[in-house]
């Protein structure tokens, strides 16, 4: 009688849980429920089944009831009693002792008084202070998050040991503090392909403290320092009132970067890979610098992580100073400028999608493509017949939102180049310009003179040599017919994985359910669809039978 209530319980809240994580777990609890054959008449008793944890069983214990008075009685307590080794059968289930014994851990610390713990605070000149100055510094120039190279490299003047090389008998180098100040709370890491690390409140109100002191007392290093300044971070906590901060929204305003109208230039970048076809060999990288500066464009070569061209608005020099400002600002466009014969190339190596997702994905807000042809016979001369290229063009001007324009000539490519820079610089020169992230400028919460830097827009462009395993699924799909880009990221907000699908193959009951589990998963106004759904599971279900014969 338990155990059927038990099943009708489960399959209810995996039919509600449908689409969630949790779908899985109430799916694998209700496989190996219908596979045991042990007699269970209470919650704790379910504990010996594979897959039953002791919160699982204290949700059963709280919302299963079964109408004889003995069973009622004791299922209903809160929480379910922890069963010794000795009582247990099933003991060898690792999971669920594990779990028994870090809940009395955590009963037996719970009872123990708690100890006030006194405020951290990294020693002058250590790893953790440097790190601490070197990105408050940072966030006050505009920049609240730094990769770890980048950190390293400007925290590196304020320690006494080095942040990168271990000491001598030691494994661990400076840098290893940012582990304390993560565990402090003072530091936040956040982790995609590569880390970034940005301030907490608390580590902005550490670090302007440390500086605070230092401008009134000079770089002393003995305990008085350390003891002042913890003691007046005590101070804070025990007042009970939080370290007057502007909110965060306010705090990032001041921390942008801001550049008055007429007070920048607007500079035309092109990528150093980029070479003059109508130049001598010496000439082919430089050659088309020379005919833009010729015309009067500012204009500079650098490695770009995407496209071929681009705009950067840069404070003009100071004259009382000489000294520059590094902090650019990269402008609405970037172009990705591709001869037909090339764009017919890319077609037939995959490159094409490549860098539509890459061009699409950089943040800018106007993606562009310019096709350029080299002759009146440059469409016969393609490895591709020409409408073809030309619908793929109308595709991604349609669907993925790309910007394209077409030019008969290199020459007719510089004519735009220069009448784009001279747009620019009149549209945008009587304009107030900000920086801001981003994931603000995507997500259109800013205005449109907000942009990148450009050093944010290189770290999120850069060519990406370590996928996430998500990122992986999302290639794996795209090899499907039928699979876009778009259609690859709905089916993986879903199933992140290779494992979450598999798991959610292997939950179905049917042999139909599993061939149409993508079919409902929404890509726009469309569905995946069954056919698309049948030919993924029809891959994934033939690599798993051979692996299991082999």
């Amino acid at each position: 009688m338990f155990k059927e209530l038990v099943i009708e319980w489960l399959q209810k809240r995996k039919q509600a849980a449908k689409g969630s994580n949790l779908e899985f777990t109430f799916g694998k609890a209700l496989r190996s429920l219908k596979e045991c054959n042990s007699p269970l008449n209470s919650a704790n008793d379910l504990l010996r089944v594979k897959h039953f944890g002791p919160k699982l069983c204290e949700m059963i214990a709280k919302e299963v009831r079964v109408d004889s008075s003995a069973q009622t009685s004791s299922e209903s307590q809160s929480a379910v009693e922890p069963i010794s080794q000795n009582d247990r059968p099933f003991a060898k289930n690792k999971r669920n002792a594990k779990s028994l014994k870090s809940a009395n851990k955590e009963q037996e610390l719970s009872e123990s008084p708690v100890k006030k713990k006194r405020a951290y605070c990294p020693k002058p000149r250590s790893g953790g202070y440097a790190i601490l100055i070197a990105l408050y510094k940072a966030d006050k120039e505009g920049q609240p998050c730094l990769p770890k190279n980048e950190l390293i490299q400007n925290a590196q003047p304020y320690c006494s040991e080095s942040l990168s090389v271990a000491k001598f008998g030691s494994h661990y180098s400076a840098w290893n503090s940012v582990k304390t100040l993560v565990k402090n709370k003072l530091v936040e890491m956040e982790k995609h392909r590569y880390a970034t690390y940005s301030l907490t409140d608390a580590g902005r109100s550490m670090a302007k403290k440390i500086l605070d002191y230092e401008t009134e007392n000079g770089n002393y290093s003995g305990f008085d320092w350390f003891k002042d300044i913890s003691s007046s971070s005590d101070c804070d906590e025990s007042d009970g009132t939080a370290p007057s901060q502007e909110p965060k929204s306010q705090a990032s305003e001041s921390n942008r970067i801001c550049m008055p109208p007429y007070s920048f230039d607007i500079i035309l970048i092109v990528d150093s890979r980029e070479q003059y076809s109508g130049a001598p060999q010496e000439m082919k990288k430089t050659g088309l610098l020379s005919e833009l500066h010729k015309k009067g464009i500012k204009c500079e070569m650098k490695v770009l992580p995407v496209g071929d061209f681009t705009w950067i608005a840069r404070k003009k020099i100071n004259e009382s100073s000489h000294k520059t400002v590094s902090k650019d600002l990269i402008l609405d466009l970037v172009i990705e400028r591709k001869r037909i014969d090339d764009l017919a190339s890319s077609m037939i190596d995959n490159r094409w999608g490549e860098q539509k997702y890459r061009l699409k994905n950089s943040g800018v807000r106007m993606p562009t493509y310019l096709i350029e042809e080299f002759s009146p016979a440059s469409r016969k001369l393609c490895l591709i017949p020409f409408q073809k290229m030309n619908q793929a063009v109308i595709n991604a001007q349609v669907i993925d939102g790309l910007k394209i324009k077409f030019t008969k000539n290199l020459s007719d490519t510089i004519s735009y180049l220069v009448t784009m820079t001279r747009y620019l610089e009149s549209f945008y020169g009587s304009k107030t310009l900000f920086s801001c992230s981003k994931d603000e400028l995507v997500n259109n919460k800013v205005p449109r003179n907000y942009f990148m830097t450009f050093a944010e827009f290189e770290r999120n462009s850069t060519k990406i040599s370590n996928f996430t395993t998500e990122e992986m699924f999302i290639k794996h799909l795209l090899q499907f017919k039928g699979v876009s880009v778009t259609k690859a990221k709905c089916i993986t907000k879903y199933y992140k994985t290779v494992a979450c699908l598999l798991d959610a193959y292997e939950i179905c009951e049917t042999e139909k359910e599993k061939k149409e589990l993508l079919s409902s998963v929404e890509s726009g106004i469309r569905t995946i669809g069954p056919l698309v759904s049948a030919r993924i599971y029809k891959f994934y279900n033939s690599n798993l039978k051979n692996e299991r014969m082999s």
